[in-house]
């Protein structure tokens, strides 16, 4: 990752690690591709875009409160 001029972020996810993503998101250090946004009903076509190989980025899947 460095050779990118990245640096790695270990996954965990209490509350200061979410609040330090929350806060390079924010002020535009971190830009994550996000190549397309579904419902939780349509997970199924989410997985099958992932499958194939057909993102460019990330896909998010939103669930309704």
């Amino acid at each position: 990752m460095s050779e990118l001029g990245g640096e790695f972020l270990p996954r965990r996810l209490d509350r200061p690690s979410l609040e330090a993503v929350a806060a390079l998101m924010t002020d535009g250090t971190l830009d994550p591709r996000i190549t397309r946004t579904f419902s939780l009903d349509q997970s199924a076509e989410a997985l099958a875009a992932v499958e194939t190989g057909h993102t460019a980025g990330k896909l998010v899947i939103t669930v309704a409160a």
